[in-house]
Order: C-alpha cells, then sequence, then structure tokens
C-alpha cells in the first residue's frame, strides 16, 4: 500500500490534470531540478510537514493517527508583473484542487494554509507556492491513508 505522502501527491496531481491552464506534461512531482524559463508555466507538487495531532482509535493493534498534512504546489511562471501573470495560474490551481477538498476521499479536510509569493523581474521566471494543510486518519502500520 503506498504511504500517504504517495496517495496525497497523486491526488493532487489528479486534480491538476483537469485544469487547462497549465498543461499536463508541465506538473511535475518532487522536481528537485530547477524549472527553465522555457518550461514555464509549470507546477511542482511536494509534500512537506506531517504531523501527528492525535490518535483516533485502533486497527489490528496499530493506531490510526490523525494527521496534518502540508501539501506544497509551487507554480512557476514567467514575466513581470506577478499580479498580472501568476494569478491567473494561482486561481486555476486552487479551483481546480477545491472541486474536491477530500481529494477523492483521503482528506476530511483541505485548506489553504499559506501563499508565499517571490517576485521576479520582467522576463524572469517567479515562483508563487501554495501550502494547503490536510487532515488525513493515517493507519500506523504502514503508513498510508485510512477511508471509510
Amino acid at each position: 500500500m503506498p504511504t500517504y505522502a504517495k496517495q496525497l501527491l497523486d491526488a493532487v496531481q489528479a486534480s491538476q490534470s483537469t485544469q487547462v491552464a497549465i498543461p499536463a506534461s508541465s506538473i511535475h512531482l518532487e522536481r528537485m531540478s530547477p524549472i527553465a524559463d522555457d518550461e514555464c508555466p509549470a507546477l511542482n507538487i511536494l509534500v512537506g510537514q506531517a504531523r501527528k495531532v492525535g490518535v483516533l482509535g485502533s486497527e489490528g493493534g496499530y493506531d490510526l493517527l490523525d494527521m496534518e498534512v502540508d501539501v506544497v504546489i509551487s507554480i512557476h511562471t514567467r514575466g513581470a508583473p506577478r499580479t498580472r501573470v501568476a494569478d491567473p495560474f494561482v486561481d486555476a490551481v486552487n479551483a481546480a484542487l477545491m472541486r474536491d477538498p477530500s481529494l477523492g476521499g483521503l482528506a476530511v479536510q483541505l485548506g489553504l494554509y499559506t501563499v508565499q509569493p517571490r517576485q521576479a523581474a520582467a522576463g524572469e521566471t517567479g515562483i508563487a507556492e501554495l501550502t494547503y494543510r490536510a487532515r488525513c486518519a493515517v493507519r500506523e502500520s504502514d503508513l498510508s491513508i485510512f477511508t471509510h
């Protein structure tokens, strides 16, 4: 069974493949190499910090953990000003994700946590990072998401 991180990455990638502002070929999972100017617009989806909030119960002798998991979507655009160039992509990414905030039943709750814009000079690549916080029930035994 895939871990919560892989399950969330796949679900967020699937949500973004339905929006048309950024082509599916420009949606990356955990890309570590820089995104070049000629690849913009592009997305990079990462799973950030995960925190145990509590214990929901048990299953097979193991705890079911109440977890908060940060999912970071970096939106890479080229041009200035950011509000004119990047904001339409920010809107499209958020709208696609909010169409199903349960991520196909994986998340009990999903909400926007932070937005961190990084300004760029005209013609340079700028980045807007959207961090969402997903609340999930995670099996302690294999770190997969428990769904009812």
